[in-house]
């Protein structure tokens, strides 16, 4: 999280792709309809919320690991 936004609730980065990323975990916009489908968040702006942001991280790291905040050179294939 310290890494992703510095602790800080309300990031933003607008240049990530897909629509930018949100809140404490950097939650990519890429994952806003799948979050909105399964109920957790109802908007991206939702993801400026501690909780919910958080809990869209956990599934994802369910899904995915960690995977979702790494990067192309830190992702082994």
């Amino acid at each position: 999280m310290h890494r992703e936004s510095r602790c800080s609730r309300l990031a933003h980065n607008p240049r990530d792709p897909w629509g930018g990323s949100y809140g404490l975990l950097q939650i990519n916009g890429s994952n806003v309809g799948w979050a909105i489908r399964n109920g957790w968040i109802t908007s991206k702006t939702d993801l400026f919320q501690p909780r919910k942001n958080l809990k869209v991280g956990l599934e994802l790291w369910k899904l995915y690991g960690w995977r979702p905040w790494g990067t192309k050179s830190s992702i082994s294939n």
